[in-house]
């Protein structure tokens, strides 16, 4: 077993210089706001609270993370018990960046699930080009998402640099299957 806190860190500081590129999103910003991320249920959905004490349920946006196991999966379907490999990985990491701290989250509308889809950025770098979205892909943590074969190329080069330096899903010798595909096959 490995400690997670040591190794994001260490991931942190072999994967940030290697993110140049500046994050451009196809759309602006509705709001932008300061939370307190209370948890991280997954490695794309987090529990914020704002300073006036609303609750917001953020899905990060333009990734797509492995799923864990959980009470929102009641039939169990053959090869779906357990949820994804590194899914806690994905999960205890954004728990570790992220929990009690106060970030910058844009939000850009909301998903059926009406969950806030979501950029996170540390507060002390809210003009920082590289996003805790975009770190998370990169540290071989989460996929770029997809939706009708296209992704956001911020998130699609992270995932194309974690494939190459082959960190945790894409460094096993079987690829891991989608987050999407497994949601479709264990409905």
């Amino acid at each position: 077993m490995f400690n997670i806190k040591f190794q994001s860190l260490l991931l942190l500081s072999l994967i940030l210089p290697l993110l140049s590129h500046s994050q451009k999103n196809q759309i602006s910003p509705k709001t932008g706001m300061e939370l307190r991320i209370l948890n991280c249920h997954d490695g794309d959905t987090c529990k914020g609270q704002a300073k006036n004490g609303v609750h917001y349920t953020l899905r990060l946006l333009g990734i797509d993370a492995p799923e864990v196991e959980g009470p929102h999966r009641p039939k169990v379907k053959q090869g779906c018990k357990g949820g994804q490999p590194f899914a806690r990985e994905a999960r205890d990491y954004l728990n570790n960046q992220l929990k009690g701290k106060i970030v910058w989250a844009e939000l850009y509308g909301s998903d059926i699930y009406r969950r806030h889809l979501t950029i996170l950025r540390r507060l002390e770098g809210r003009d920082s080009k590289i996003s805790l979205n975009e770190e998370i892909v990169a540290a071989g943590l989460a996929h770029a998402y997809r939706w009708k074969g296209k992704g956001e190329e911020w998130a699609l080069r992270a995932e194309n640099r974690a494939k190459k330096l082959k960190l945790f899903l894409w460094g096993q010798k079987i690829q891991v299957e989608n987050p999407s595909n497994y949601r479709q096959r264990c409905r």
